[in-house]
């Protein structure tokens, strides 16, 4: 007889996996390692807990909303075995929702009520068909090994390509035209008439403060934020580059800058000219 995956094998696949993916990703100079860690620690053991629980019909007391004592005990493995699935598809989404959080507020938002939406389906069915209801699905270790590849790669490459063409996709645009100067960034979006633009300068060592509501990775930060000099104003910044062009516009403050100081400064220079040009 060929001996059964146990609890202690999907529990080293949980914890190893993220920790390799996360050197290997950092080692390959991934944008956003941090982060990448942060999601695969989260998402990934939840997707091996539900796959346990498919695979094996085991660690059923572990949930709650269930009265295990209802049920013999092979009722019990295959509820468990049915939870399972729906407990892995919850990871897999919740995974990919994690991972568009710099890129896309609504992704994050949509991922994580499909999620949670996921959890709650099994409980809806079981109390509407009863455990007799559900089926039942065995799986040998040949089949369990490639479910397991199958999931991990659905699992990790999606956030992995997301988190990394994230950071190098959102650059901050500036465009200058006849009558006003575009800046675009993530959560900053701005055309700004040359005319009403009251006040203009370049701060070298600009004290950003603190991220109300905005977008930060360790590459951008932008969005809503407060300062001691201005209180609530909109950044949208390098965070290579600790200069930025700061402007006045109908009294609301915005603060902007490109990747390093000499491109920061020539963005001022031309703007300059464009409010104030030469006779």
């Amino acid at each position: 007889m060929k001996k059964e995956l146990g609890w202690k094998a999907y529990l080293i696949i949980a914890l190893l996996i993220p920790t390799l993916l996360t050197i290997g990703y950092a080692t390959l100079g991934g944008n956003e390692t941090l982060f990448f860690a942060i999601t695969m620690f989260c998402g990934y053991p939840i997707t091996i807990w539900g796959m346990y629980m498919w695979h094996v019909g085991s660690g059923f007391r572990w949930m709650n909303g269930i009265d295990w004592s209802k049920h013999d005990h092979e009722t019990n493995v295959r509820i468990c075995r049915y939870v399972g699935k729906y407990i892995m598809a919850f990871g897999i989404v919740f995974t990919w929702a994690m991972s568009t959080i710099f890129a896309s507020l609504i992704l994050f938002i949509i991922g994580t009520v499909l999620s949670i939406i996921l959890c709650i389906i099994p409980f809806i069915k079981i109390g509407i068909r009863g455990p007799d209801g559900l089926g039942d699905s065995i799986l040998d270790n040949r089949k369990k090994i490639m479910s397991i590849l199958a999931v991990s790669i659905l699992t990790i490459v999606p956030p992995a390509i997301m988190l990394d063409s994230d950071a190098s996709s959102t650059p901050i645009e500036i465009t200058f035209n006849e009558h006003y100067v575009s800046v675009k960034a993530p959560m900053f979006n701005h055309d700004f008439l040359y005319e009403e633009i009251n006040e203009i300068y370049l701060d070298e060592d600009f004290d950003r403060g603190m991220r109300i509501m905005g977008y930060g990775t360790t590459s951008i930060c932008s969005g809503k934020f407060d300062n001691d000099s201005f209180g609530r104003y909109e950044l949208a910044a390098y965070n290579s580059c600790d200069a930025c062009i700061v402007i006045s516009v109908g009294g609301e403050i915005f603060a902007f800058n490109q990747s390093s100081l000499s491109k920061t400064n020539t963005v001022y220079m031309e703007l300059l000219s464009r409010i104030n040009p030469i006779p």
